[in-house]
């Protein structure tokens, strides 16, 4: 792709405030995109007035869940041509028989569950139009494990297994799933 036909591209980067959301929407907007932003604190109307007002040029959505946000994104712009799947949630330090079942579930939750969800919602608006990219920012943990911190490892592992399995099921719509 070159640099002409990737400006002015509308990409929607989720729990904005968090993990890689405060430099990337900056660099995306340098580059001359459209960045529609997502976080939950933005169901608050100050909080979306002031992230607007401390990120000029960023467009903020209100809605935190993933078929309204990405129905608010379609409503506004037309189109999702990118999505950055950014979804952060803190590594609990806790040994396996001492963890917290209900700690587990909102890992899952934050990590794998809304961005699965939210990427078939996207999906399926990229599909329409054969045309799309999604990026989920994810970590190595699974890779090599973290004694202590399985609970985080393992809800990291499902999003990182939603990239090959995406990849190859959204292919044929020109639709590549990545992750970094």
């Amino acid at each position: 792709m070159t640099p002409a036909q990737s400006s002015n591209q509308i990409i929607l980067l989720t729990h904005v405030r968090h993990f890689i959301g405060p430099g990337a929407v900056r660099r995306l907007l340098q580059d001359g995109h459209t960045v529609v932003c997502h976080d939950m604190s933005f169901a608050d109307a100050a909080a979306r007035a002031a992230f607007a007002a401390e990120v000029p040029g960023a467009e903020v959505c209100a809605a935190t869940d993933p078929a309204a946000l990405t129905a608010e994104v379609l409503a506004r712009f037309g189109r999702i041509d990118a999505l950055v799947s950014n979804d952060p949630y803190p590594a609990v330090r806790a040994p396996v028989e001492e963890a917290d079942p209900d700690e587990f579930r909102r890992a899952l939750e934050a990590m794998v569950v809304w961005p699965y969800m939210l990427i078939g919602k996207v999906a399926a608006a990229m599909k329409a139009r054969k045309a799309g990219r999604i990026l989920i920012v994810s970590s190595a943990a699974p890779l090599t494990g973290i004694p202590n911190y399985s609970m985080y490892a393992i809800a990291r592992g499902g999003a990182n297994a939603m990239v090959p399995t995406l990849s190859k099921e959204l292919a044929r719509w020109n639709i590549p799933v990545n992750a970094i």
